[in-house]
Parts: structure tokens; C-alpha cells; sequence
């Protein structure tokens, strides 16, 4: 197992903030090192992730989650540490937004939308727009299988008011 100094040094040079992609070699030899972490390992490593997920850079943001994305692939202990803990700043992410880049526009930010969705579904197994399609559409199944049983219910409930009605002038009939 890495020291934290190694892991925390893999982690700044793996998120920095500049255009270059990611050492692949180096996030191998992270990955590698995760793998043969304990939980304490990989929870101290989740959290060096999430400080630099806090840096208030669309870029870091966007490498911690790739980072993240490799990671959790390929060390599926990592997955109950952040679904657990961190899964908030996950879907937090997926609508993320921050001022235009003056170059790239709203890119950026869409990229990390995308890149936290992608995560959410590797954490959670469900790719969330199909989850909120799903939901809607129980939502709507449920509205329509109350819709018969409302107008069976109004239906009775005038049968009844008209029953009453009847009986009332039946009633009323009887005592002229």
C-alpha cells in the first residue's frame, strides 16, 4: 500500500487543473494501490477525491470524476464508500453549473454533468434520466389506475345520492 503523501501526490498530479489528460500510467499505479487497500485506505483516499472535487474548477471537477469512474470500476469496495458517504456530491454534479468558460462556453460544465452521470450509474447501477423516466412513468400508471377506481367511486356515490333522492320522494309521496 502507497503512503498518503504518494496517494495525496498521484491524486493532485491525476486532477490537476490544466488541459492536459491524465497520466494513464499513473492512474493505473493508483488503481493498482486501491486494490490492495484496506477500507481505511480507500476512505482516505475517497476523501482526498472529494477535497479536490470541492476545487472550484469545472476541470478538476471533471478529472476527480473520471478518476473516480476508473476506480470504481475496478475497485468495486470503493462503490459502498461512496454511495454511502459522498453520493450527494455525485448527484450534485449531474446539474452542475458555473459561469461560461470564456473559450469553451458551457461545455465544461456539460462535461462534468455527463461524467457525473456516468458515475451514478456505476455507483448505483441505474442510469438516472431512466430512473426519473421511470419514476414518472409509475407516477402516471398509478394516476391512471386510480382514474377507474375515482369514477367507480363518484359513480357509486351518485348512484347512492339518486337512491336517496328516490327514496326521499317515496317517502314524501307516501305522506300526501
Amino acid at each position: 500500500k502507497a503512503d498518503d503523501d504518494s496517494v495525496s501526490t498521484m491524486i493532485s498530479t491525476l486532477t490537476v487543473d490544466s488541459v492536459e489528460p491524465p497520466d494513464s500510467a499513473l492512474l493505473k499505479k493508483l488503481c493498482k494501490g486501491a486494490l490492495a487497500a484496506d477500507r481505511a485506505g480507500l476512505e482516505d483516499l475517497s476523501a482526498l477525491l472529494v477535497t479536490r472535487f470541492e476545487t472550484d474548477s469545472a476541470t478538476v471537477k471533471l478529472k476527480v470524476l473520471r478518476v473516480l469512474m476508473v476506480i470504481a470500476e475496478k475497485v468495486p469496495a470503493i462503490q459502498d464508500i461512496w454511495k454511502t458517504k459522498y453520493l450527494y456530491l455525485v448527484q450534485a454534479a449531474t446539474n452542475y453549473e458555473t459561469a461560461p468558460d470564456p473559450e469553451h462556453g458551457d461545455k465544461p460544465q456539460m462535461r462534468v454533468r455527463g461524467a457525473a452521470q456516468k458515475v451514478m450509474t456505476i455507483l448505483t447501477g441505474a442510469d438516472i434520466a431512466s430512473a426519473e423516466a421511470e419514476a414518472e412513468a409509475e407516477t402516471q400508471a398509478a394516476a391512471e389506475a386510480e382514474a377507474p377506481a375515482a369514477a367507480e367511486a363518484q359513480a357509486a356515490a351518485e348512484a347512492q345520492a339518486a337512491a336517496e333522492a328516490q327514496a326521499a320522494a317515496e317517502a314524501e309521496a307516501q305522506a300526501i
